[in-house]
């Protein structure tokens, strides 16, 4: 996995060294990640979320649908609906989580977004989805145990 990361990572830092920017217009924007929100605001997005608990046990629960859909889907005797009953329970979950993290951290940071923000977040939609809905961690945001924290190293 960390060869991807660092693939990524290189090649974000040669798409936004693209697009040069003037030194007034680099003083008048927030200091990104590249994706639109602030470093400050993605902080208090993760700030927020960090001791929540409800995120915690929706974590632990969705770990658990997870397995039970690898169990569906490699039982020998496996059919269709049974594989798509437990991969909609593992989807139900997911959406739990990207409201939660609407609800807990997202909606106070909207009000601080510009304008300019907002338009560079709708032309990296993919990257801006998983930023403010899924969390800047592997995994979907969670350990393989499925406990939600912020800066894990899941995938080694």
């Amino acid at each position: 996995m960390k060869p991807f990361i660092y693939i990524v990572a290189v090649g974000s830092l040669l798409l936004i060294a693209t697009f040069p920017i003037s030194s007034q217009q680099q003083a008048e924007k927030p200091v990104t990640q590249g994706y639109g929100l602030s470093l400050e605001q993605s902080a208090k997005i993760e700030k927020s979320l960090r001791d929540s608990t409800d995120l915690t046990a929706l974590a632990d629960r969705v770990a658990a649908a997870r397995k039970e859909a690898l169990e569906a889907a490699l039982d020998k005797n496996a059919t269709d609906a049974a594989v798509q009953a437990k991969i909609e329970e593992v989807a139900k979950l997911q959406i739990e989580i990207a409201m939660l993290r609407y609800r807990t951290g997202v909606k106070d940071v909207l009000p601080s977004v510009t304008d300019d923000q907002r338009s560079q977040m709708l032309e990296t939609s993919a990257v801006t989805y998983s930023q403010l809905f899924v969390g800047k961690t592997s995994g979907l945001g969670f350990t393989r145990g499925g406990k939600f924290t912020p800066n894990s190293k899941s995938e080694k």
